[in-house]
């Protein structure tokens, strides 16, 4: 593409158009920066940094161009500077830092004018790769952080049909430890997931968002009341109930990077909550089949009592609960309590939190969450129907340790919205509501490892979940933390909501210029943008 193309570009942006660098570039010989390197390798590991940089992926894989072993990455075990040269791989090749939507229509204009393609990216906070792309325009959500709390709002247009609710519009770019300070302010509950450094309008919100307490208040997009769109057609819209319904039903599920940029979201505030947690530490020696044999008889119960937490396999064990006292949450989970200490010699605790930041510091900040951060890890994922856990228990057990023992990441998020029934007009997956847990699994890989062992590791996890699979037919999987070979993943992101999601897509989308990794209606693995891909 001719640089005046580019700059008449950068001239309607603004001057918001830059050259987007890999994150590792500096500690390259042949781009060596003694300094910035220095820090780079000080924090290669830290996703506050990575979030901040365009050119740098939570989910580092996909700063790589897999398929051809393109990359600019660091040992992530002890970082060290490298010798060779940089290459781009998948990290589009300019990104505009939006202001505003008028940033977006820009670059969808450019985007149908040129051929160039788009992709929209946040934190990068993505295991699909999404929001990567070699030779694409990214378009960049991360500085779109304004923030306020309207204790009588009401979606525009609906004045006449709904009562005023007390909401927080943030900025799409805004992440969790944004929001949880704003929360801790306002005496507000917003629940969200264990990685503050995500950013909450963006992949996470879009394609779901669930929190150690689903269970209790749903997943994120239950509590969407309104979104700010650019969509490609070049419209800003806004989407809620009132305006543009059909939008905000693919909004509030159908995954990020398909239907347009979200720059702004209305969230439901809800009011500070007091929680009170049990939970336990496993030992190194703690047998994790034993724990879970006794925990699958009881889990549907738990559900339905309106208990909701996570289970780390590697590490501790967590479920917290509205409108109970601490007295009542031990007598209730005594049968636990005598299990842990008679057979794995662990004692139950219980503690209550005074807000869900008191919750997330004491639960999720200071532990080791989720899969692991700034390194290439992919994972799968499986939504447990409470249906198994009654027809199928030794069968669950059997094979959830198979996966346990043979992958290096598991967890468990015994967080379904079972008892959160939702408004019935997101377009997740019915099988949240049907299920129990959330489980999943990781597989992890050094810089060094050739393509072929890459695309062994990721067809060997695709097909180690196919027993899961096998056992829960009624189940699905989180589009957010999927297989990226995921078979069948129209219904298992989307369900019944796949056919309306596709005549959103192509209503907002006509002549296709957002596209992305199996999302809705997306051009298949053979388009040349996927080259990256296995």
């Amino acid at each position: 593409m001719p640089a005046c193309v580019w700059n008449s570009l950068n001239a309607t942006v603004g001057g918001r158009l830059r050259n987007a660098t890999p994150y590792a570039k500096s500690c390259f010989s042949g781009s060596f920066d003694e300094g910035e390197c220095a820090g780079l390798i000080d924090e290669y590991l830290d996703p506050a940094r990575r979030s901040d940089h365009f050119g740098a992926y939570i989910n580092a894989e996909w700063e790589t161009c897999q398929a051809t072993a393109e990359e600019c990455a660091l040992r992530w075990m002890g970082a060290t500077a490298r010798d060779g040269q940089c290459r781009q791989g998948a990290v589009p090749s300019y990104y505009i830092d939006v202001s505003d939507h008028t940033d977006v229509a820009a670059a969808f204009e450019f985007s149908r004018r040129t051929g160039v393609l788009v992709v929209i990216k946040n934190t990068g906070h993505d295991y699909m790769g999404r929001s990567s792309g070699p030779g694409a325009l990214g378009i960049w959500t991360h500085h779109l952080k304004s923030m306020s709390y309207d204790k009588t709002f009401v979606p525009q247009g609906c004045e006449a049909t709904m009562n005023p609710v007390p909401a927080v519009t943030f900025g799409s770019g805004a992440q969790f430890s944004d929001l949880l300070a704003f929360a801790n302010e306002n005496n507000l509950t917003i629940p969200g997931g264990s990685d503050a450094t995500v950013g909450v309008g963006g992949g996470y919100l879009q394609g779901g968002g669930h929190s150690p307490l689903s269970n209790i208040f749903g997943l994120a997009v239950d509590r969407v009341l309104e979104y700010e769109v650019a969509v490609p057609t070049g419209d800003f819209l806004v989407a809620n109930e009132c305006q543009n319904p059909d939008l905000f039903f693919a909004l509030r599920g159908g995954g990020g990077g398909t239907f347009g940029v979200v720059m702004q979201v209305t969230t439901r505030a809800l009011p500070r909550a007091e929680l009170v947690t049990v939970s336990a530490s496993f030992k190194p020696t703690t047998s994790i089949e034993r724990f879970l044999e006794f925990v699958i008889p009881y889990s549907v119960g738990w559900a339905k009592d309106g208990w909701s937490g996570y289970i780390y396999t590697a590490g501790i064990f967590h479920l917290s609960k509205l409108d109970t006292t601490e007295v009542d949450a031990l007598a209730y989970m005594a049968p636990l309590k005598t299990f842990l200490l008679e057979e794995l010699y662990i004692e139950l605790q219980v503690s209550t939190s005074h807000s869900y930041g008191d919750f997330h510091e004491k639960y999720l900040h200071l532990s080791s969450v989720g899969l692991p951060k700034c390194i290439p890890v992919f994972p799968a994922s499986r939504l447990i129907p409470a249906e198994t856990f009654s027809d199928s228990p030794k069968e669950l057990l059997k094979t959830l340790m198979q996966l346990i023992n043979a992958l290096p990441a598991s967890f468990i998020f015994a967080n379904a919205p079972y008892v959160f029934p939702g408004d019935g007009k997101t377009s997740v997956t019915g099988a949240w509501r049907r299920s129990i847990w959330d489980v999943t699994f990781g597989q992890v890989w050094d810089y060094s490892a050739s393509p072929a062992e890459q695309e062994k590791a990721y067809r060997n996890l695709s097909r180690s979940m196919d027993p899961l699979r096998a056992i829960t037919p009624g189940g699905g999987a989180y589009g957010n933390e999927a297989d990226v070979y995921e078979p069948d993943w129209e219904r298992s992101f989307w369900g019944e909501n796949y056919e309306e999601l596709v005549r959103v897509k192509r209503k907002y989308d006509p002549e296709h210029l957002l596209d992305c990794w199996r999302c809705v209606d997306w051009k298949g693995a053979s388009d040349p943008r996927y080259h990256c891909y296995f």
